[in-house]
């Protein structure tokens, strides 16, 4: 629901210089035993497959994206979000904090701060503001 909110959000602004490219990932959290083929140099390479995948793949065709935004547990009706201080780029939160802040959601938007493994962590780990 909160990405076809997005997705109509976007197409209301009409076009725009800025490309969007959205992902749909999961199996960040998968533990257990090899097999696995891990893709990049990654202490965690038995998570993150389609993060990892995509790093890779932006790598081969020589892109890089300008941020990557990862949405996670965010459709709870009484939301409170969680500041990850591990891998974020604090500029790049920072400028969702202020929107929530200006959309009246300053109440819900932290409750707690803490570094945490996730889908990100890649994009983070390549370079690009996460």
């Amino acid at each position: 629901a909160v990405l076809l909110e997005l997705l109509r959000a976007l197409k209301r602004r009409g076009p725009s210089e800025v490309g969007h490219v959205f992902l749909f990932l999961d199996g960040e959290e998968r533990i257990g035993p090899p097999p696995f083929v891990p893709t990049l140099d990654h202490p965690r390479a038995n998570a993150c497959f389609g993060a990892r995948a995509q790093v890779l793949r932006w790598r081969e065709e020589q892109r890089r994206p300008g941020a990557f935004v990862l949405l996670e547990m965010v459709g709870d009706a009484e939301l409170g979000l969680v500041r990850e201080t591990s891998y974020s780029d604090p500029r790049l939160l920072e400028l969702f904090v202020r929107a929530a802040q200006r959309c009246g959601l300053g109440a819900t938007q932290l409750v707690e701060e803490r570094g945490m493994m996730d889908d990100h962590v890649p994009f983070a780990e390549a370079g690009v503001p996460s």
